[in-house]
């Protein structure tokens, strides 16, 4: 028989009783539930977000995008509730974040044809700990 790992629902007989728990699982091991998944609370001018959590070290990438190529945003104002800043090219890191964490980015972006310059505004949480990567597309 199989040991339980990832996300699921365990129904069966523990300690005489029926059981019923849902969430998530590592090496057999039931950790909690299932987290919830980051959440855009105000998208304004700002085409697509795409958050990917890739490992444990409680850290955020932001990067953006347009088109599919990398976009050189100007005039980029973080507001986080925790962590520290660090620019790294056309990235944005910020370590040491604890969770929940909130983050407010303000920014300007050219359209497709870099004719005109708009204001963009997105405001997110995440909640459950770890690195994250999130791509802003414009």
């Amino acid at each position: 028989m199989g040991k339980r790992d990832g996300n699921g629902v365990f129904t069966g007989h523990m300690d005489g009783k029926d059981t019923v728990m849902a969430g998530v699982w590592k090496h057999d091991i039931y950790i909690g539930p299932k987290p919830s998944p980051p959440k855009v609370t105000t998208k304004y001018n700002v085409v697509s977000t795409s958050f990917v959590r890739n490992g444990d070290a409680n850290k955020i990438t932001i990067s953006f995008y347009q088109n599919a190529i990398v976009n050189f945003i100007e005039s980029l104002e973080i507001t986080a509730s925790s962590g520290n800043e660090v620019q790294s090219g056309n990235y944005t890191n910020i370590y040491d974040i604890r969770f929940p964490f909130n983050c407010k980015i303000n920014y300007q972006s050219w359209n497709s044809l870099k004719t005109q310059l708009y204001d963009c505004i997105l405001e997110f949480e995440i909640y459950e700990p770890g690195s994250w990567d999130l791509r802003v597309g414009n």
